[in-house]
């Protein structure tokens, strides 16, 4: 099954420019998206390690 993976550069006042740059640890995946002009949804995923205790 082909996959592909892609690196982007995500602006600053989006919601997964701020997890990513707070978390560098944590991976997203964003699983389905739709887009307006105006508005957007979409389905994420993300995953990080457990924080040390």
């Amino acid at each position: 099954m082909p996959e592909a993976k892609l690196t982007l550069t995500i602006p600053e006042r989006t919601w997964p420019g701020e997890i990513s740059r707070a978390h560098d640890d944590a991976t997203i995946r964003i699983l389905a998206a739709m887009t307006e002009p105006d508005a957007g949804v979409g389905l994420a995923e993300i995953s990080a390690p457990s924080p040390a205790r």
